[in-house]
């Protein structure tokens, strides 16, 4: 950082190329603060107009932590700075930024959480947005059967009155707004055509694991910072670092019984060319466990490193004696066996192991012939225990929010299952949009049109000019009102005319990817990207998402441009 503030970019780099070497030369998975520096050094060579120094240094913190996500969104900002022949490998950049976390443990953990909470929050929205058409096609339709059912007792203004009132209770009986959506969903169930009421089954779940899906995201982002969890997090991320081993001694200190703790802290010793120290940590680990054969296994190792054959030997002998199921003790005891010139027994275990898992071995092989592969607890365990801190995801559904949103799918389903319920339902003239039920019209049968158009359009009979004249009047006005509801919800919410007009899977489709894009723009925006990075990183993921949605919004509204035209 020095050389670069002093303007030797060539001395900077140097450094960390060979910062990077000594990374690959010992296995260290990630050095993410000498990365954050890195992008540091890049920025202030960008500023300086810099800019292969700026792209050199944006690689080099690419290669210090893949898991970095600010690297890759760097580059991408240079490349675009290049023009038309950069701007696809900006978007390679920038997606290989979205993905990165993916990379190292503690950034599966922040990538499947952010996306598990983007795509609960757009799911949501998605909901609202939905219900609200609903309330837009429908509420007339309910207005009439309450006017129907009590406008002989009352005046149709105010049930009309009463009935928006009802409309917005939740706002005052539940929780507030989240509640308007699935309650929308619940009143326009019965007027609602198949493939809404499909979506409408979908939503409802929505919101009934929104609660619990939220706590599990809380819950297991507060994980990676338990006392618990952070130190096994730090090794798996740093390897054996100054801090990491610092951290995890100070673990362990307080955790004697822990057994892959134990492991792991004896792995790291080893790696940091402490061999007494793991020696001893090992031999205390099999006093205490004699069962884990583990440790057998990762002493025997490092007798083998020492070129204690016998003693290894025997050690690995054990740990196959304790679990004949893990190749890898097998493979090391053959490898032990070769080591002490007992080559038939050797050969023998080897194409035992190599017949029951062929590309294992040919892994285990890749090591280093002075070697015998240790047996560490994997990233798995972080999962693991993170599990454990979350409990039982069952338990979290037993909530206010889970029941009421399930209840009210239950009553959606239970209501007008009677066919008698069904024809007093009021529906929409096609022609007029004109609310209208079987006690509006003079015959059974239940036609698309009310009782005026059904007369004027298909039996053409009885019907005055003047009558006539005023009804094409009605449905004039009635069909540029759609019209102009489906352009304004288009131009606002791409994918809300279709949904709108009927066309509800291909509406929600397009509907759910615009309001995706929007959702990872506000969290790009809004949080950080990961754990080290600034809020706003990711400009040109949020240029790729600009783009996206552009291309959707002119798609979606093609139809309405071509019916104008």
């Amino acid at each position: 950082m020095k050389a670069a503030e002093a303007g030797n970019s060539y001395g900077a780099e140097t450094a960390l190329l060979g910062i990077i070497e000594m990374r690959r030369r010992n296995s260290i998975p990630a050095m993410p603060n000498l990365a954050v520096s890195a992008v540091q050094m890049g920025d202030l060579a960008w500023a300086q107009k810099k800019t292969e120094d700026a792209f050199n240094l944006y690689r080099a913190a690419e290669a210090l932590d893949p898991s970095l996500s600010d690297a890759y969104y760097s580059q991408a900002r240079v490349q675009l700075h290049k023009g038309l022949r950069g701007f696809l490998p900006a978007i390679e950049s920038a997606v290989k930024g979205w993905f990165a976390p993916l990379y190292l443990v503690h950034g599966r953990i922040y990538f499947y959480s952010r996306l598990a909470f983007i795509l609960l929050v757009t799911l949501i929205v998605v909901g609202v947005a939905f219900s609200l058409i609903l309330l837009i096609k429908y509420n007339h339709l309910l207005v009439h059967n309450a006017v129907e059912k009590y406008g002989s007792r009352f005046s149709p203004e105010l049930i009309q009155l009463v009935v928006w009132v009802i409309l917005f209770i939740p706002i005052f009986a539940f929780a507030g707004l989240f509640w308007l959506a699935p309650f929308w969903l619940l009143l326009f169930w019965r007027y609602s055509q198949n493939s809404e009421r499909i979506l409408a089954i979908i939503f409802f779940l929505v919101f009934a694991i929104s609660y619990p899906v939220y706590q599990r995201i809380a819950h297991t982002s507060g994980a990676t910072v338990d006392s618990e969890i952070s130190p096994y997090i730090r090794v798996f991320v740093e390897g054996p670092s100054i801090t990491s081993i610092a951290d995890f001694e100070d673990y362990y200190n307080t955790h004697h019984q822990d057994q892959d703790g134990s492991i792991l802290l004896a792995s790291l010793y080893v790696a940091d060319n402490q061999m007494e120290r793991g020696v001893r940590l090992l031999q205390k680990h099999i006093l205490d466990h004699p069962n884990d054969p583990r440790a057998y296994n990762n002493l025997g190792a490092i007798f083998f490193q020492q070129e204690e054959m016998d003693s290894a030997l025997k050690l690995t002998q054990k740990a196959y004696t304790l679990d004949t199921t893990n190749l890898v003790y097998v493979f090391n005891v053959s490898r032990s066996y070769r080591a002490t010139f007992n080559f038939s027994e050797a050969t023998r275990l080897l194409e035992a192991a190599r017949s029951a898992d062929p590309k294992l071995i040919a892994k285990l092989e890749e090591t280093p012939p002075d070697n015998l592969v240790p047996v560490l607890p994997r990233y798995d365990l972080v999962l693991q225990r993170i599990h454990e801190k979350n409990g039982d995801l069952f338990s979290k559904f037993m909530n206010p929010f889970t029941f009421v949103a399930l209840g009210m799918l239950i009553l959606a389903a239970l209501m007008n299952l009677g066919a008698s319920h069904k024809r007093d339902l009021a529906k929409s003239c096609t022609k007029c949009g004109t609310a209208y039920c079987i006690k509006c019209q003079t015959h059974t049968k239940i036609s698309d049109y009310c009782t005026q158009c059904l007369h004027i359009f298909i039996k053409k009979d009885g019907v005055s000019p003047a009558s006539r004249k005023e009804k094409m009047g009605e449905i004039g006005v009635f069909t540029r009102r759609q019209h102009l509801l489906s352009r304004i919800s288009s131009l606002i919410l791409p994918g809300a005319n279709h949904l709108y007009e009927n066309d509800t899977f291909r509406g929600a489709l397009i509907l759910l990817l615009w309001v995706f894009l929007i959702v990872v723009l506000w969290f790009n925006w809004k949080f950080n990207m990961t754990y080290l990075e600034p809020p706003g990183s990711a400009t040109v993921l949020n240029l790729v998402c600009v783009v996206t949605m552009v291309v959707i919004y002119f798609l979606a509204n093609i139809n309405l441009v071509r019916r104008t035209s």
